[in-house]
């Protein structure tokens, strides 16, 4: 089941009252595998952005304000200025439009040089300087362009919060991370290897975490061929997407 920690997440979620998702899905399926996937990600409701001040800095980091100062529940820990909304959206396309080439056979692999990162947003929450959860956002694009059993890989040092929590329950999709852990000290406190999942997704999510910094090349090739490659064979995706952050 849920751990404790992603319950009390969400619990959170819900007292701050996040935007809520349409209720309308695309509909994927192959074979066994669910008809209709897990609710989409959206972290805005259609036609909305988030209103920045405008900063004196001419939009620098500087100058932006805090998600928090503008009143925004739903963005934590996140810079704004006024063209956040449109970096963001843009680099979420730019992942879209790879994952949905790469789905359709139009190219062999491709890769998205994108900034600013996605994997600690949440459905209803942007944090950890994510504002949409880029790699999430591919998975449904590609499901929805025939990719029906999709993986997303994260090797980033930290653990991808957000992308566990969008695809947790969802069998689907398998999220499988290798991260800095340290007994849950190190951010965002999440990806222990007993989160495996929730109701029918369990076992779809494969957390390798490390307690310090100390983890090396021998290390990673030991996760990779002792316990993350025999699972991927075994849920025999038709796509892999690499979240680096």
């Amino acid at each position: 089941g849920c751990s404790t920690q992603q319950q009390q997440q969400q619990q959170q979620q819900q007292q701050q009252r996040p935007l809520t998702p349409p209720s309308s899905t695309a509909s994927v399926g192959a074979g066994c595998w669910p008809d209709t996937p897990a609710a989409g990600v959206l972290l805005l409701a259609p036609g909305s952005q988030p209103s920045p001040a405008a900063p004196a800095g001419g939009g620098s980091a500087a100058g932006a304000s805090h998600g928090c100062e503008l009143g925004a529940a739903h963005i934590r820990d996140c810079y704004l200025g006024p063209a956040t909304y449109s970096c963001a959206a843009m680099a979420a396309g730019g992942a879209i439009d790879v994952a949905v080439a790469v789905a359709r056979g139009e190219a062999p692999c491709g890769a998205a040089i994108i900034r600013p990162p996605g994997h600690h947003a949440e459905g209803g929450l942007a944090m950890g300087f994510c504002y949409f959860n880029n790699a999430a956002v591919a998975a449904r694009a590609a499901q929805a362009a025939g990719a029906h059993r999709v993986v997303v890989l994260d090797w980033d040092v930290h653990h991808g919060n957000g992308s566990q929590a969008i695809f947790e329950d969802d069998p689907s999709v398998l999220y499988a991370s290798l991260h800095r852990y340290d007994r849950g000290a190190f951010f965002p406190g999440s990806g222990h290897a007993e989160e495996v999942g929730c109701g029918p997704g369990v076992g779809c999510c494969v957390n390798v975490p490390w307690d310090g910094p100390g983890p090396g090349d021998a290390d990673y090739l030991a996760a990779f061929s002792r316990v993350l490659l025999p699972i991927l064979y075994e849920f025999a995706p038709h796509l892999i997407i690499v979240s680096a952050g």
